[in-house]
Formats: C-alpha cells, sequence, structure tokens
C-alpha cells in the first residue's frame, strides 16, 4: 500500500465552480478533477487539446489534486487508446494529481470489428472472467500511469442475478488481484440498495477495508420508481449517517469528496454549502475509530463457478440493449431485456444524447419543437438514435442529425438554412476554417425570433444575404468540441 497523504475534505470540480472554491477556501482542503472534461477535440491525432484557462486557473490553486477519470473505465474488455494515455500522462505533468481513479464499469461493446460507446457506465458480468477482465485492466493502468490507482464502486439499476458473484465480494477480489486502492462511491452504494440490490454496509464489510482511500458522497431523486445518482444537490442525513458508520471502519481513509453537476450550482444557497461541508468535516473527523479489516470470501468461486457468461457477450448484448438497437435473440439478451432497470438506463442514454443534439443545433432543435410538438421532435430523435451509434464529442453527433434530418425532407420554414448555419459554425470551430452560408432571406429576424423562444414569421420579401462565419482564437475552449465520453451520473 502507497504511504499517500490524509487530505481532508473537497469537492469535485467542474469550471463554473471558482466561487464555490472561493467562498468556502478556508473548509475545502482538496479537489478532485475530472481530466477528460477539461479535453476537446483535436487536429492532431496523438492527443486531445486541453482547455489552457482552467488548467492554467486549477494550477494557480494551492491546494492537493487528486484525479477522476469519467471516459475509459477498467472493468470492460476494451483497453484505453494510446491518444488516452498520451493525454491523460500529460494532464498528470501538468497538473500533478497525488492519484488517480477511474470507473469499475464499461462503457463500450464491440459490434462487427467497431467499437462502440454507450456513453453512459454500465455493470460488467460479475463472475471469474469478469474479475480477471478488471483486474486486466487495472494493471493496464498501473503500467501506463505512475500514479497510485484506485477503482470506484459503482452504481448498478439492474437486479442481481442468482449465479452472480455479490457486489461486496466482487469489488474485493478485483482490488487484492489487482492490488490497487478503492475509491468507495457511498452515495452509489446507496442508490444500489435503494433499487434492490446489496445494502450498502453488507458491501462495505465484504471489502478490505484497508484499501479503501477516498470516499465519495453525492444527491440523487427518483425517476420511474428508481432512485438516481444525479449528483443533484447536498448530501442526505440518510447518507451521512451510512458515511459516519463507514468512516470508523476505514484505516487509511485520505479524503472524502463531494461530487455535484455544474447546472445544480445554483440552485443550491451559501448555507447550503456551508452545511455540506461541515458535515463532512465532522464525519472526517470521525474516522478509524473502529478499525476493522475486513477480508473478501476466498471461496467464492466454487460456489458460483456456473456463471460462464463471456465478458464480450455481455458488453455486446448489454450494449445493444441500452442503446435499443437490434440483436439476435439468446438467453442472456432474454434475461436481460426483462430487467426493469433497462427501461430506466434506455431513458437516461435518450436524454443524454438529446442534450448534445439540443445544446449543438440550438436554434434547429428550437424551430423543430415549436413547429412540429414534443412527441414528434422526440420520435425524430429516437429514430435517429436507433440507425446511429453515439459519438464522444457533441458536435459530431449534431452532425450526423443535421444529416439525419435532412433525409426527412420536413417542410419547416427556414430550417435547412438555419441548421446549415449551425452545422457550418459547428465545422469551424473544429478546423478553424472560415465559411459563408448564403440565404435568401434576412436570417437576422430569424435568430432573433428562435433565441427568444419565438417562431419565425414568414418574410413578404426575398432577400440576398452572404454571412461568412470565422473562426476565434479561442476555438479550442468551445463547449461544442468538448469531450463527453460517458453520461456520469
Amino acid at each position: 500500500m502507497e504511504n499517500l497523504p490524509e487530505l481532508g475534505i473537497g469537492i469535485v470540480y467542474f469550471p463554473g465552480f471558482e466561487e464555490l472554491l472561493e467562498k468556502h477556501s478556508k473548509l475545502i482542503q482538496a479537489i478532485e478533477i475530472e481530466p477528460q472534461t477539461l479535453w476537446y477535440e483535436s487536429n492532431n491525432g496523438n492527443k486531445y487539446n486541453f482547455n489552457t484557462p482552467q488548467n492554467k486557473l486549477l494550477k494557480s490553486y494551492p491546494i492537493p489534486k487528486v484525479f477522476h477519470g469519467v471516459g475509459s473505465p477498467v472493468g470492460g474488455t476494451a483497453l484505453p487508446s494510446k491518444k488516452t494515455f498520451s493525454s491523460l500522462n500529460q494532464h498528470i505533468k501538468e497538473l500533478k494529481p497525488l492519484w488517480l481513479s477511474e470507473h469499475l464499469s464499461f462503457n463500450s461493446f464491440a459490434d462487427n470489428n467497431n467499437n462502440i460507446n454507450t456513453n453512459f457506465l454500465l455493470p460488467q458480468v460479475q463472475n471469474k472472467i469478469g474479475v480477471e477482465t478488471a483486474v486486466r485492466g487495472i494493471r493496464n493502468y498501473k503500467e501506463k500511469i505512475n500514479l497510485p490507482f484506485a477503482f470506484e464502486t459503482g452504481v448498478n439499476y439492474m437486479k442481481p442475478r442468482r449465479d452472480e458473484i455479490p457486489d461486496g465480494y466482487f469489488a474485493a477480489e478485483i482490488s487484492e488481484r489487482a492490488d490497487c486502492n478503492i475509491l468507495l462511491d457511498l452515495h452509489n452504494l446507496l442508490v444500489n440498495q435503494k433499487n434492490g440490490r446489496q445494502s450498502a454496509m453488507e458491501f462495505c464489510k465484504q471489502l478490505p477495508l484497508d484499501r479503501v482511500i477516498e470516499i465519495h458522497l453525492a444527491r440523487g431523486f427518483y425517476f420511474k420508481k428508481y432512485y438516481l445518482d444525479a449528483h443533484s444537490g447536498i448530501s442526505s442525513k440518510e447518507l451521512f449517517d451510512l458515511t459516519s458508520r463507514v468512516v470508523q471502519m476505514l484505516p487509511n481513509l485520505k479524503l472524502i469528496m463531494f461530487e455535484m453537476r455544474p447546472e445544480y450550482i445554483e440552485k443550491l444557497s451559501k448555507n447550503d454549502y456551508k452545511f455540506q461541508l461541515d458535515e463532512m468535516q465532522r464525519v472526517w473527523d470521525s474516522r478509524g475509530k473502529k478499525i476493522r479489516a475486513g477480508k473478501p470470501g476466498k471461496r467464492i468461486f466454487k460456489k458460483l463457478s456456473k456463471n460462464s457468461i463471456d465478458a464480450k457477450e455481455w458488453e455486446y448484448t448489454l450494449g445493444k440493449l441500452v442503446l435499443c438497437q437490434d440483436l439476435k435473440l439468446s438467453r442472456l439478451s432474454e434475461e436481460i431485456s426483462s430487467d426493469k432497470g433497462i427501461k430506466v438506463i434506455n431513458e437516461i442514454i435518450f436524454n443524454f444524447r438529446a442534450s448534445a443534439v439540443v445544446s449543438t443545433l440550438k436554434m434547429s432543435s428550437r424551430l423543430m419543437r415549436m413547429t412540429l410538438g414534443d412527441k414528434k421532435f422526440r420520435r425524430i430523435l429516437e429514430d435517429f438514435f436507433i440507425v446511429s451509434n453515439p459519438e464522444l464529442f457533441p458536435f459530431k453527433t449534431a452532425l450526423k442529425f443535421s444529416g439525419f434530418v435532412n433525409t426527412l425532407h420536413l417542410d419547416i420554414l427556414y430550417l435547412d438554412k438555419v441548421m446549415e448555419f449551425e452545422v457550418a459554425t459547428l465545422k469551424t470551430l473544429h478546423d478553424s476554417k472560415a465559411r459563408n452560408v448564403r440565404f435568401n432571406f434576412n436570417p437576422f429576424p430569424v435568430f432573433r425570433e428562435l433565441i427568444n423562444s419565438k417562431l419565425p414569421q414568414r418574410q413578404e420579401f426575398s432577400f440576398n444575404f452572404l454571412l461568412k462565419i470565422k473562426p476565434d482564437k479561442n476555438i479550442t475552449d468551445s463547449e461544442f468540441l468538448k469531450l463527453e465520453s460517458i453520461f456520469h451520473d
């Protein structure tokens, strides 16, 4: 075990959290950075571009930093690319995190020699093959990254299988065989417990507790009778009570982190944040009072030897089902498709992919929704997602969607040219090449009305407009080009 420093409590950083860090600088003792959220598409095939202003700002913070990966989980058969590790090592060199963590999940599957990214963290098969797959993934990270490594205990919206290794024993066996640390996400465990899986305390008691170096806390909400790991606000009393019990069992705890998505930051008051941090400090101060380093069950595989599902078959089947894509019927596909949790994952992935469209093609999407109505617009998105695989970058999803919409020949006033303009803008952001878009109407009143959520009126006279789209100097910092490889909720 590495001799890591005790850091205390902190928050997971996103751009926009600067004011929060400043107001609570006396309470926040560390920050956790999700490096991929600061990566951008690049014309350099060997590395991603970084958000330069954000990196400079993060380097200026005089508090310890750790990295938490959100793009290349360790539970799947597909290993991260050389480009990923090259970018990650460069980022590590710049920001000097003390350790790195990644998710014990998978987010891609092989289909006809293509690697399909689901944009969602999915649970790996929990058998001996799943253990071996995760150990291989963790060892690969440890070889490529010169930092202490921990895997995060994940969310699983699926019901437990009779033939699978129980959640806690599964994580325990992986950590022992890979000789790595554990990031114990207690909110994830609470989510699993509320949705019918193993209780959080039972999970913890099955772990080698001396390997737990970090805890994550968050907040969720219910959606279609499922409790989601939504990172939507300050932690509940239930979670703080659970955390108070667990930290007293951890002999090597170094850090407690609070996770919240940036869209919720303005919904909470200064007192809310102070309460969260004060409670975390109280819990941190109680750590290690009842140290019990549990050990995993060594004979668990003998009891579960009948489960021989191959990891690639599991990934392919589950991946196809969560993306609502056709696949050949099999015993495994029938078993998984009957799980009600699949429908919830379908809806979460749909909402995430839809947000990539409406956030990049804002005026075009708004024009379609106001003209066709929400139900018809949703149906267009559903049809598009069935025939189109997810992309790592929202702007690539937008380009595909514009091509799909063109094949529909929708009779919507101004749609063709509005979408042509937005697509040209995205392409210019990507490659820095100037482009021209011609209009046979005055585009400015149309743009203004769409921005104000009003349906554009038909213009009485034709115009001949030429708009020239030029790149700006901050092109690599555009949100449109930002890497969003998974839905991290």
